[in-house]
């Protein structure tokens, strides 16, 4: 039952990355530099690198290798450290000092699409650090 669990919980935890890149396309913030653009390839090449990341370590998890929990623990913490920094990155205070660089013009504007990512990269940071919990805790 445990490896069920901790399975379901790390699909749900790669699902919401997922929802994270794709929703990130939906913002204003994708317009600057060279980030994905919605439906573009680009865009699902992130999503292909990131179920890469997630369903291979976890296939291999699920041929009783336990030490595959630990590489998941990595992944996950790539990917939550990711969540974390765009929720800074689209904060408004961080956005106002990389405005400051050259060439670096953010959009200051809220959208909808802005306020959906940083709801979900705050659900994805929360949810991670719940996985954590139940994935590495000693019984």
């Amino acid at each position: 039952m445990e490896q069920k669990r901790f399975v379901v919980m790390t699909i749900f935890s790669a699902l919401l990355f997922m929802a994270i890149t794709v929703t990130a396309t939906l913002t204003p913030y994708a317009q600057v530099g060279h980030a994905n653009q919605f439906a573009s390839p680009e865009m699902y090449n992130a999503l292909l690198v990131i179920s890469l990341m997630y369903f291979i370590p976890l296939l291999i998890y699920g041929l009783h290798v336990k030490s595959m929990k630990y590489v998941l623990a990595f992944v996950v913490g790539i990917y939550t450290v990711g969540a974390f920094g765009i929720l800074l990155a689209s904060s408004g205070f961080v956005r106002s000092l990389l405005n400051l660089l050259p060439r670096a013009q953010i959009p200051l504007e809220s959208t909808p699409a802005a306020a959906v990512l940083n709801g979900l990269c705050v659900i994805t940071v929360i949810y991670n650090g719940v996985w954590y919990w139940a994935a590495l805790r000693r019984r």
